[in-house]
């Protein structure tokens, strides 16, 4: 995937017009962020991002993200335009390709960002069988040997580290602990008590 650090060219093409800034603002915004101070200049770059957030917003909406995802999301593409925003006032005051360059950007972090998260969601659900394979593997190797296996006859058996066999475990304890925890109520006498009372 390619890097948002890598700067995408300055174009003229304009994205479709959803609550767009006026051309004269932009070019305003612009020249103020080489004149003043230095609170002048951060200011204007801060109002340049927020006459932008429609870009942002959507480059959200397109996707069908879940209200939760949808933030994250809308997080990534505004650091996006931000980025943008400080690259672009480095090479051009021209205000007509901005908008565009700023959709490139944020659309990159934006892409970056999925991606992350598609990785880790594909990880967890990895993760997630493992667990599962080494609870069957703990249950047949008990059978075979009349007893629990030991560590090392699970690393072998398994054929992982005995790091990863750990973290594993740890996950498989916690998760069978949640479950205790969601069978108690049916399973607490006080409250059997408490119900016939």
């Amino acid at each position: 995937m390619a890097s948002a650090e890598k700067k995408p060219p300055l174009s003229p093409a304009t994205p479709a017009q959803a609550v767009v800034p006026a051309v004269e603002r932009v070019a305003e915004l612009l020249g103020a962020v080489c004149r003043g101070d230095r609170d002048a200049q951060a200011a204007a770059r801060d109002e340049l991002v927020s006459v932008h957030l429609y870009i942002a917003r959507r480059l959200v909406a397109s996707l069908g993200l879940s209200s939760e995802e949808a933030e994250e999301a809308f997080q990534e593409a505004c650091l996006g335009l931000t980025v943008g925003v400080a690259q672009y006032v480095e090479r051009s005051m021209d205000p007509l390709p901005l908008a565009g360059y700023l959709e490139r950007v944020a659309g990159l972090y934006l892409d970056a960002a999925l991606a992350r998260s598609e990785e880790q969601s594909r990880a967890d659900r990895a993760l997630a069988a493992d667990v599962q394979t080494l609870e069957r593997k703990m249950l047949a190797l008990s059978a075979e040997f009349g007893r629990e296996p030991s560590p090392l006859e699970l690393d072998a058996a398994l054929g992982w580290t005995t790091s990863y066999r750990e973290l594993v475990e740890q996950l498989l304890v916690q998760a069978r602990l949640q479950h205790d925890e969601q069978l108690l109520p049916f399973l607490d006498p006080d409250l059997d008590k408490d119900e016939e009372g």
